[in-house]
């Protein structure tokens, strides 16, 4: 319950819901690689906006890693 998972979030003195879980879920989807329309479908939301501005939320160290590889990975990939 809603209820339930607000009062372990109090216990451990953090703000804790579980539409967190939406956010945690598209940024995921985004680090993932899947296309940005899906996620928006995924997610039930109307607007593309809504997805990206909302609910994505970017980890710069992640991000970056995850550049870095795909990057390295597309290079590494490339016939000659």
């Amino acid at each position: 319950k809603d209820e339930d998972l607000s009062r372990f979030g109090n216990q451990l003195t953090i703000s804790f819901t579980p539409h967190i879980f939406r956010h945690t879920y598209a940024t995921n989807l985004y680090y993932a690689g899947v296309d940005l329309k899906r996620a928006q479908y995924l997610l039930g939301h109307s607007s593309l906006n809504m997805t990206l501005k909302v609910y994505t939320h970017m980890d710069y160290a992640t991000g970056n890693k995850i550049t870095t590889e795909k990057i390295n990975s597309f290079y590494h990939n490339r016939a000659v």
